[in-house]
């Protein structure tokens, strides 16, 4: 599954933004199934949920997934990532312009899931603009490129 480096960064994307999508919910619901309110606290403990599981999960996948590409190789990959992620920010903007939020539109954002975080921190702890947060978060499957051979071995 994994053999194609080209779509190496766009499958790990998708298989982390699902299990950060699946573990945030479960955690929602476990937290929020016994009140009929969302606090503060719930709130940061989901932010620091995640924030750990897409860290965590960030190294493994790196480590697991990409260690045998080329540097070149995982920016090629990443290229698809980020072309996607500000495809899909673009769909949404204008969707939103016109009135509109379809609901598939949530889940087209798990494949991102991993890198949003970093948005997440930007609005949380700066007070930038939301869209100064998001360029970082856009580019960020680039950092996988620490996990790349400077060349490949031949």
């Amino acid at each position: 599954m994994f053999k194609n480096k080209t779509w190496r960064i766009p499958l790990v994307s998708i298989f982390t933004g699902i299990i950060i999508s699946s573990v945030s919910s479960f955690t929602a619901y476990i937290m929020a199934r016994n009140t009929n309110e969302w606090t503060i606290s719930m709130g940061n403990y989901l932010f620091l949920t995640e924030m750990i599981l897409a860290i965590v999960l960030f190294f493994i996948t790196g480590l697991f997934f990409l260690r045998d590409m080329s540097k070149k190789d995982i920016m090629k990959s990443a290229v698809i990532v980020v072309v996607y992620s500000i495809v899909i920010i673009c769909i949404e903007q204008i969707l939103i312009h016109i009135g509109q939020y379809p609901s598939i539109l949530i889940f087209s954002f798990v494949p991102v899931e991993l890198y949003s975080v970093i948005h997440q921190l930007f609005l949380r702890f700066t007070g930038l603009p939301l869209w100064i947060g998001l360029i970082p978060s856009i580019f960020s499957p680039f950092l996988y490129v620490v996990f790349g051979k400077d060349q490949l071995e031949t």
